[in-house]
C-alpha cells in the first residue's frame, strides 16, 4: 500500500505538470499491474467531475485485492488454530479418562488389602462403576 501511495504521488505530480513522457514511463515500468485500474479510475473521475479521486484507504475493492492473500492466510491460520484447540480438548478428555481407568484399577487392586467382605464388595462396585464411566467416555471419543 505504501508503494502504491508513493507511485500515485509521483504519477499525480506528472499529471499536474502535464509531463506525458513521465506518466508513460511510470505506467509502463513503475506502477504495479494491479494498481493500473485504480489510476485509470482516478483519471476517469477527474475527467468527469473535476473532483479529486477517492482515497486509497476508502476503496474497498482495492483493499480487498491488495490484502486477499494475507486474508487467506489469516483464514487458514484461524482454521488451523481451531483444529489445534479441538485436538487439545480431545487430549484433555483422553487424559481424564486415563485417570478414571487408573482409579478403577486402584479400587480393584486394594480389595485384597481388606478382610471384610462388605468392604471388598464396595471397592469392587466402585471399580466397576468407575470403569463403566470411563468406558462410556471412550465410546464417544474420536479415534486418531
Amino acid at each position: 500500500m505504501a508503494y502504491d501511495a508513493a507511485v500515485a504521488t509521483q504519477y499525480a505530480e506528472a499529471v499536474v505538470a502535464q509531463n506525458v513522457p513521465l506518466q508513460t514511463f511510470l505506467r509502463k515500468t513503475i506502477v504495479r499491474p494491479g494498481f493500473l485500474p485504480i489510476l485509470d479510475e482516478w483519471e476517469a473521475v477527474i475527467a468527469e467531475t473535476g473532483e479529486p479521486p477517492p482515497n486509497l484507504v476508502e476503496n474497498q475493492e482495492y483493499l480487498d485485492d491488495l490484502f486477499a492473500e494475507a486474508n487467506r492466510y489469516d483464514d487458514e491460520a484461524a482454521a488451523l488454530s481451531a483444529q489445534g484447540d479441538e485436538a487439545k480438548q480431545h487430549a484433555d478428555d483422553y487424559i481424564q479418562t486415563t485417570l478414571f481407568m487408573a482409579s478403577a484399577l486402584f479400587f480393584a487392586g486394594v480389595t485384597a488389602s481388606f478382610s471384610s467382605r462388605f468392604t471388598r464388595l464396595i471397592l469392587l462396585a466402585a471399580s466397576l462403576v468407575t470403569l463403566a464411566y470411563a468406558a462410556s467416555r471412550i465410546a464417544g471419543y474420536p479415534v486418531a
